[in-house]
């Protein structure tokens, strides 16, 4: 009876993750596993190469390695719904600062306006106090007298919203731009499910949640208004709209070049066979891996 060997060559699945041959760097990613005919092993072989991968294979696991992906799964998912959360608010935030500074004349303009005619109002209560003519009390709270009576003359005076705004609104948007730039990277990094086009979907939503809960919460309040408080609220309209609009367009920069960011930092930062982990971020645009080689 012979006893020869009997080579096994027949395919028995595939490799399902991104996976560096350490020949050529090629990825490995589709490739048939096969066992070795001496050992019985579980191999691939490199396409490009013929170098040959061995995988080690584990023992059947428990239960809890499931239940443990279900808690990660879930602690991410809810990591990314703060971030979601947290950048909205930083999105509105900076729309909000942006649109406050450019009204800095209209306030100035208005409460000088009522420093003016409360001062001729305050002139008989200011003599029975023992004060000078024309003292001003320091009050910035608008009366319903005078925005009855002079604060349409002073808005007029004040001429257009537009063109009397505090250029040095933009300055704001400075920092904003590099925030959103961030938050754009971040996404197209933790998004990798997605494309860039559906990713950049997340920060849109974002924009317009911000925007719209500032405008919409934005009702012009005249029964003891604050002067600037008021001056404010007339810009958020103008000012709101256009700090989104930039904030987004520093958004898609981020998405659209985050990916590339991320592997530039990689290859800078980790030696070649350190990457391999990471080459979903190759894999996930189409491109081959990073050569495991120096």
């Amino acid at each position: 009876m012979s006893n020869t060997h009997t080579p096994q060559h027949q395919p028995s699945d595939q490799i399902r993750a991104d996976r560096a041959c350490i020949g050529c760097g090629f990825n490995l990613f589709g490739q048939t596993v096969t066992r070795e005919e001496h050992y019985g092993l579980a191999i691939a072989r490199c396409p490009e190469c013929g170098t040959v991968a061995a995988l080690q294979q584990y023992p059947a696991m428990t239960h809890w390695v499931n239940r443990f992906r279900m808690i990660f799964a879930a602690i991410y998912i809810v990591v990314l719904l703060a971030f979601f959360i947290g950048s909205t608010m930083g999105i509105a935030g900076f729309g909000f600062g942006a649109s406050s500074l450019a009204s800095q004349h209209l306030g100035d303009h208005i409460n000088n306006s009522f420093s003016t005619w409360k001062a001729q109002q305050d002139n008989t209560q200011q003599t029975l106090a023992g004060l000078p003519p024309g003292f001003n009390f320091g009050t910035s709270y608008l009366t319903p007298e005078y925005i009855e009576e002079e604060l349409p003359r002073a808005l007029e005076e004040f001429g257009p919203l537009w063109d009397g705004m505090d250029r040095e609104w933009v300055v704001v948007m400075v920092p904003a731009v590099l925030v959103c730039f961030g938050i754009g990277v971040f996404w197209s990094v933790a998004l990798l499910g997605a494309s860039r086009k559906q990713a950049l979907l997340v920060p849109l939503i974002s924009c317009l949640i911000g925007g719209a809960f500032i405008i919409a919460a934005n009702r012009p309040d005249y029964n003891n208004a604050w002067t600037w408080n008021l001056a404010h609220q007339f810009y958020i309209p103008i000012i709101v709209p256009l700090a989104i609009l930039i904030e987004f367009i520093a958004l898609s920069l981020g998405v659209f070049a985050g990916r590339a960011i991320a592997r530039f930092a990689i290859c800078i930062a980790l030696p070649p066979r350190a990457r391999v982990p990471l080459g979903i971020l190759w894999s996930r645009d189409g491109l081959a891996m990073p050569s495991t080689k120096n």
